[in-house]
Parts: C-alpha cells; sequence; structure tokens
C-alpha cells in the first residue's frame, strides 16, 4: 500500500496519507472546539536508513550500485578492471586496504567512474537512475584536470552538504546540529497550544530535506502553518529571518521566539535600540548628540559624528572612529530587530507565553520513540514522509483517546457519586471492623 501511495505521490503531487490527516485534523478541531489562535513549531532531525559512509566507501558503493544494475550488454562495453567491483562488499573491500592503499584507490576508482560517465553520456543507459546517481557523485566530487583527460578528487571542505551520501537513498543530505551529525531529513511539526484548549493537537507536519534551513521551512510553508486563524507562532530563534518577519508584520501575526541566533552581547555595550529613531533616521543618539550627516540604503542606516560629540562620551558605542574624517556608525535592519527582540525578554507577559514552546519537546519524544538511534526505517523523501505523516495521526489519535477516556470516566463519577460514595463508606466501616 505504501508503495502505491508513494507512486501516485510522484505521479499526481498528492499524498494521499496528508489528505486523510488534514481530514481527521479538520474533523478534531471542529468537534471539540479546538482554538487555533496560538501555534508552537519544532523541528527534529530524521536519519535515513542508510549507512555512514566514508569518500571511498561511497566511491565503491556508487560503482557497484552501477553495475549490479546492469545488463550484459552494458557490461560488455566495459573493461575486466572495471567488472571486478560487481561482486566486491565495500566495507570488506576498505577494511583489507592501508591507508597509503586506500589514497591510490579512491583516485583509481575517481578515474573509472568518470569514464563511465563519458563512455554512456549520449546513449539510452544515461536515463536509469543508475546512471543519474554515477553521473551526480563524479559532478559533485571530482575534478576534471588536463584538458579532461585525467581526474582529480576535490577536498572536503569543497563538497557540499547537498552531495549524494548513498546510492539507495539520492535524496538523503548531511546537516551538524550542535554536536550532532545526520545523513536523512528534518521533521518540522506545528502543533495548536492555546492555553484555553482542553485538547491540543497537531496541524502540520513537514519534511525537508535536512539541509533545509527552519526559516525557509516557515516561508516557504507560511501560508499553511499560520493561516487566517492564527494570530502567534511560538518558535525557537532559528525560524525567525527578515522574510518571516515582513510577512509576519504584513498579516499582522506575532512570531515569539524563545531565543535567538547567535551571541549574547556585552551588557555595558551600547545597542542600536538606545538610540532615538523614527522613520529609518537616528534622531539623536544616547549621549544627546545629533548626527552630522545621514542615509539609508537598502534596510542599513549610515550616520556621520562630529569628533567633538564623542570625545567626552563615556558610553561603550559601536560607533567605528576615524582620525581624521567624521566617526561612522552602521545600523542594519536586522541587528535593531535583533536588538528589539532582545528587549521584550524582559518582558514578564512575553516570557509567558515563552513558556508555551517547551511542551513541543514531549511531542517530539513521542514521534521519534520508535527510531531506533534517531533513523527511520525507510529510504526517500516521500517514504520518510508518509511515515512521519501517519505517526502525527496516530500521536493525534491517541490525545483524542486519552481526552474522551477521560471526559467519560468525570461523567460515570458525576453521574453515580452517591454510588460511590456509599460504596466507599461501607468500605471504611469494614476496614474499621477489620482492625
Amino acid at each position: 500500500m505504501r508503495r502505491r501511495v508513494v507512486d501516485y505521490e510522484e505521479k499526481t503531487g498528492i499524498n494521499l496519507f496528508e489528505k486523510v490527516f488534514v481530514h481527521l485534523r479538520d474533523d478534531y478541531i471542529k468537534k471539540f472546539g479546538i482554538s487555533q489562535k496560538v501555534k508552537r513549531i519544532d523541528s527534529t532531525l530524521i536519519g535515513s536508513n542508510i549507512r555512514r559512509l566514508n569518500r571511498l566507501k561511497l566511491f565503491l558503493e556508487v560503482l557497484n550500485y552501477f553495475l549490479k544494475h546492469s545488463d550484459e550488454s552494458i557490461l560488455e562495453r566495459l573493461s575486466e578492471e572495471i567488472k571486478v567491483y560487481k561482486d566486491i562488499t565495500p566495507e570488506n573491500y576498505v577494511f583489507s586496504l592501508t591507508n597509503d592503499d586506500a589514497r591510490m584507490k579512491i583516485q583509481e576508482i575517481a578515474q573509472y567512474l568518470y569514464r563511465i560517465k563519458v563512455l554512456f553520456a549520449h546513449d539510452s543507459v544515461s536515463e536509469s537512475q543508475a546512471y543519474r546517481i554515477l553521473a551526480r557523485l563524479v559532478d559533485e566530487q571530482i575534478e576534471i584536470t588536463g584538458k579532461g583527460k585525467g581526474v582529480k578528487v576535490k577536498v572536503s571542505n569543497e563538497l557540499r552538504s547537498s552531495c549524494i551520501q548513498s546510492p539507495y537513498d539520492p535524496d538523503a543530505t548531511y546537516r551538524e546540529k550542535g554536536k550532532q551529525a545526520s545523513q536523512g531529513y528534518s521533521v518540522s511539526i506545528v502543533e495548536t497550544c492555546d492555553p484555553d484548549n482542553k485538547l491540543q493537537v497537531i496541524t502540520h507536519v513537514i519534511t525537508e530535506k535536512n539541509n533545509v534551513d527552519d526559516s525557509t521551512i516557515l516561508e516557504d510553508n507560511f501560508e499553511a502553518i499560520v493561516g487566517e486563524d492564527t494570530e502567534e507562532l511560538i518558535a525557537d530563534g532559528a525560524y525567525a529571518n527578515k522574510s518571516v518577519q515582513d510577512r509576519l508584520s504584513e498579516s499582522k501575526k506575532t512570531l515569539i521566539t524563545t531565543a535567538i541566533r547567535g551571541r549574547k552581547p556585552d551588557s555595558n555595550k551600547v545597542r542600536s535600540t538606545d538610540f532615538e529613531i523614527e522613520n529609518n533616521r537616528i534622531i539623536r543618539c544616547p549621549y544627546g548628540e545629533i548626527p552630522i550627516h545621514q542615509e539609508y540604503n537598502n534596510g542599513v542606516i549610515i550616520a556621520h559624528y562630529a569628533h567633538e560629540s564623542c570625545s567626552s562620551c563615556p558610553l561603550k558605542c559601536m560607533i567605528r572612529k576615524n582620525k581624521r574624517k567624521p566617526h561612522v556608525l552602521v545600523i542594519t535592519q536586522e541587528r535593531l530587530q535583533m536588538d528589539r527582540q532582545r528587549e521584550k525578554y524582559n518582558d514578564s507577559e512575553y516570557l509567558k507565553k515563552c513558556a508555551l514552546r517547551p511542551a513541543i519537546e514531549g511531542t517530539m519524544f513521542q514521534f521519534k520513540l520508535h527510531l531506533r538511534n534517531g533513523k527511520s526505517r525507510y529510504r526517500g523523501k516521500s517514504k520518510v514522509k508518509c511515515s512521519s505523516i501517519l505517526r502525527t495521526i496516530a500521536i493525534n489519535f491517541k490525545r483524542v483517546y486519552a481526552y474522551r477516556l477521560k471526559e467519560a470516566l468525570s461523567y460515570f463519577i458525576l453521574r453515580n457519586s452517591m454510588i460511590i460514595k456509599s460504596f466507599l463508606a461501607r468500605k471504611n466501616i469494614l476496614c474499621c471492623f477489620s482492625t
């Protein structure tokens, strides 16, 4: 069934599991009167069901994959020195090599891969998935030298996170989050968190390659996540970028971030919000001085101050001082926005809203509970997406079931309160006689 759902999505762009999820979600929201005014969002990394490969193992895996998925007519056009790699196990093969042998071998395999790419470039073979994977590896990790005759393996720091990680999952990408390295995908979950709700449900689950930034995911799915009913979205600092902030301002919505990206500034240093600014112009600095000249271009305020204005200033300012020319102060909209956000953390009401976010960590724990070492059982973005949707359907169903069970138990106790009290009274009397 899963295979048919994946095939249908590839043909039509419609995920049938997602349609079921949306139908159930809307039904829960309507039936239980769940408010969507306040939502929270978080993401987690899901590893693909592939092995972690070094460069040599990856090259061998791709070569081995191509040879195994090629028929005899294709293999006949290859030399014997290439065909021998059809029957090897890359893991065992690399284990037997010394470090010097491995360095020589990776260059040799790179040469074979390039030769295969050139040989079948204008052939019907180039339409096969195995060839496309091989050609992609060559383009991403191999440089052509010497008028197209020689090859050179690119150094590691030249590789992008989007480079192929395994021939068995071409969609998987690489990402490091803190001290955690992952090959696979990122799953973002959005759920209601209005304090007035008796029941909270997951409203959206989004699966992307793990090298896609959280703020980009929010930006691309902004209309679906926020919508007309949502007034506040609670997230961590990773979801805030200029584009998201601008769209929120336009739609009169609020993004409440519980943290800010970057290093915490020196508390003794003057911030951009300490300057009096109106209509993108600095009226005066915290010391009361007025700039002699200023301009605003592309979201950047550039103000010039006379030497005399700053000579007696005791403040630790961010102004750039010059010996001959006037001192220069540069304030970007991003910095101004960030400093305004930091000021909000002194507001008790704002902090109360921030306190609603940590509960989504419990949802993430539930979501990843069935995973082994944070890895999915599946390979490919479509399959991991289907698995994520089914998991969130189960979490929502479990929440609704627990809520209805609690309601039923409360109703039973209320309806039979006299019988229960009588039963408990008899129990107490019996206990007294027994003692």
